[in-house]
Order: structure tokens, then sequence, then C-alpha cells
């Protein structure tokens, strides 16, 4: 039994597809776009993928907010803005504010009187 080289393990069809593609890696590899590939998850995929479920969850919570109050959008948003102090809501023009009322927080509401952001007499 003689031994059997690689190349005459492979048919004749094979070899030329085989020679053939050993031709374009050789010059793919000369022009310096041999097969070097990039894996499928870079960090800056990864990085967009994850700012963007963050902000479809903001956006969700913020939705969910403005179905779950009882007044207009409008309103909810400006209830948002008032809700750092009393400031806030005069800005947007929600205080005073009596509860249950867009701008009404228990924070802003000192005596606990039911409204929040009185104007007290000087």
């Amino acid at each position: 039994m003689g031994q059997h080289s690689s190349r005459d393990a492979i048919s004749g069809p094979a070899r030329r597809a085989q020679a053939l593609r050993n031709r374009f890696s050789k010059v793919s590899n000369e022009a310096g776009l041999g097969a070097k590939r990039r894996p499928v998850f870079t960090f800056a995929y990864v990085r967009a993928l994850l700012v963007t479920i963050l902000l479809g969850c903001i956006v969700g919570v913020m939705c969910w907010d403005v179905i779950r109050h009882p007044w207009p959008a409008h309103q909810t948003v400006l209830h948002w803005l008032a809700a750092p102090d009393c400031d806030a809501a005069r800005a947007v023009g929600l205080a005073p504010s009596n509860r249950g009322e867009p701008g009404y927080y228990n924070k802003h509401d000192g005596d606990d009187d039911g409204i929040a952001c009185e104007v007290w007499p000087r």
C-alpha cells in the first residue's frame, strides 16, 4: 500500500475549487482584506443596546404614569415638573395646589392642611 497524499484524496472539481479558494485567499491577504472577522457583539453594540433598553424603560414608565393619572397628559407633565420644590411648582403655574390636584406633593405641604406651596402673608 502506497501512501496517499491529501491531494489524491480530493477529486477533480473539488481540487479546482480548493485551488480557486486558495488564490482568492492569497489575493485578499495581500490586499489586507483577509478573513479577519470582527466579533458580532462589540462593546459599542452592547452599549447601544443597553441605552436603547434603558430609554425604552424610561419611556414606558412615563407612559404608564400618564395613563395612571386622572389628569390630561400636559397636566401630568406639569405635575412632574413641579416635583422638586415650591419654586418649581410656581414656575409651571401649579402653586398653590390642593390635595389630589396636579402639583400637590406631601413634601410641599409643610403644615399638612391639604394645600401645598401656600403663599404666606408677610
